[in-house]
Protein backbone atom coordinates (compact mmCIF):
# COMPACT_ATOMS: atom_id res chain seq x y z
CA UNK A 1 0.00 0.00 0.00
CA UNK A 2 2.81 2.40 0.89
CA UNK A 3 4.68 1.74 -2.37
CA UNK A 4 1.45 2.24 -4.31
CA UNK A 5 0.92 5.59 -2.57
CA UNK A 6 4.46 6.63 -3.45
CA UNK A 7 4.04 5.75 -7.12
CA UNK A 8 0.46 6.80 -7.90
CA UNK A 9 -0.51 9.38 -5.28
CA UNK A 10 2.83 10.99 -4.64
CA UNK A 11 1.90 14.41 -6.02
CA UNK A 12 -1.04 14.74 -3.66
CA UNK A 13 0.97 13.55 -0.65
CA UNK A 14 3.78 15.93 -1.50
CA UNK A 15 1.37 18.86 -1.83
CA UNK A 16 -0.18 18.01 1.55
CA UNK A 17 3.24 18.04 3.18
CA UNK A 18 4.13 21.35 1.54
CA UNK A 19 0.82 22.83 2.69
CA UNK A 20 1.43 21.68 6.28
CA UNK A 21 4.89 23.27 6.29
CA UNK A 22 3.55 26.49 4.79
CA UNK A 23 0.72 26.61 7.34
CA UNK A 24 3.12 26.08 10.23
CA UNK A 25 5.34 28.94 9.09
CA UNK A 26 2.36 31.25 8.56
CA UNK A 27 0.98 30.46 12.04
CA UNK A 28 4.33 31.08 13.67
CA UNK A 29 4.79 34.41 11.95
CA UNK A 30 1.24 35.45 12.87
CA UNK A 31 2.01 34.59 16.51
CA UNK A 32 5.29 36.49 16.44
CA UNK A 33 3.74 39.53 14.79
CA UNK A 34 0.91 39.51 17.35
CA UNK A 35 3.34 39.26 20.26
CA UNK A 36 5.42 42.14 18.95
CA UNK A 37 2.32 44.27 18.35
CA UNK A 38 1.09 43.63 21.91
CA UNK A 39 4.54 44.28 23.35
CA UNK A 40 4.86 47.61 21.60
CA UNK A 41 1.25 48.53 22.44
CA UNK A 42 2.24 48.17 26.08
CA UNK A 43 4.63 51.07 25.50
CA UNK A 44 2.00 53.05 23.60
CA UNK A 45 3.60 52.66 20.17
CA UNK A 46 2.69 50.69 17.08
CA UNK A 47 4.74 48.81 14.50
CA UNK A 48 6.50 51.08 12.07
CA UNK A 49 5.82 50.56 8.35
CA UNK A 50 9.45 49.50 7.89
CA UNK A 51 8.99 46.82 10.53
CA UNK A 52 5.82 45.59 8.80
CA UNK A 53 7.80 45.32 5.56
CA UNK A 54 10.59 43.47 7.33
CA UNK A 55 8.12 40.97 8.75
CA UNK A 56 6.58 40.42 5.31
CA UNK A 57 9.94 39.89 3.62
CA UNK A 58 11.14 37.56 6.35
CA UNK A 59 7.87 35.61 6.27
CA UNK A 60 8.02 35.26 2.49
CA UNK A 61 11.60 34.02 2.69
CA UNK A 62 10.69 31.52 5.42
CA UNK A 63 7.68 30.28 3.42
CA UNK A 64 9.83 29.67 0.35
CA UNK A 65 12.44 27.85 2.45
CA UNK A 66 9.77 25.72 4.15
CA UNK A 67 8.15 24.80 0.82
CA UNK A 68 11.52 23.87 -0.70
CA UNK A 69 12.57 21.82 2.33
CA UNK A 70 9.21 20.01 2.46
CA UNK A 71 9.46 19.20 -1.24
CA UNK A 72 13.03 17.91 -0.94
CA UNK A 73 12.17 15.89 2.16
CA UNK A 74 9.13 14.28 0.52
CA UNK A 75 11.21 13.26 -2.51
CA UNK A 76 13.90 11.88 -0.22
CA UNK A 77 11.32 9.91 1.79
CA UNK A 78 9.77 8.59 -1.42
CA UNK A 79 13.14 7.40 -2.69
CA UNK A 80 13.89 5.69 0.62
CA UNK A 81 10.54 3.92 0.61
CA UNK A 82 10.85 2.80 -3.00
CA UNK A 83 14.41 1.57 -2.46
CA UNK A 84 13.49 -0.28 0.71
CA UNK A 85 15.59 2.03 2.84
CA UNK A 86 18.78 1.27 0.94
CA UNK A 87 19.11 4.86 -0.21
CA UNK A 88 19.58 6.21 3.30
CA UNK A 89 22.15 3.55 4.17
CA UNK A 90 24.15 4.34 1.04
CA UNK A 91 23.98 8.07 1.70
CA UNK A 92 25.18 7.63 5.27
CA UNK A 93 27.98 5.32 4.20
CA UNK A 94 29.23 7.70 1.52
CA UNK A 95 28.99 10.65 3.92
CA UNK A 96 31.10 8.78 6.45
CA UNK A 97 33.64 7.81 3.81
CA UNK A 98 33.02 4.10 4.21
Amino acid sequence: DLIEQMTTGFGELQQEEISRAQGAVARQFANTRGQETRRQAGYGVSLRPETQGDYQRTETSALVAARNFAQMRSVERRNQILSGGLGSALTERSALGG
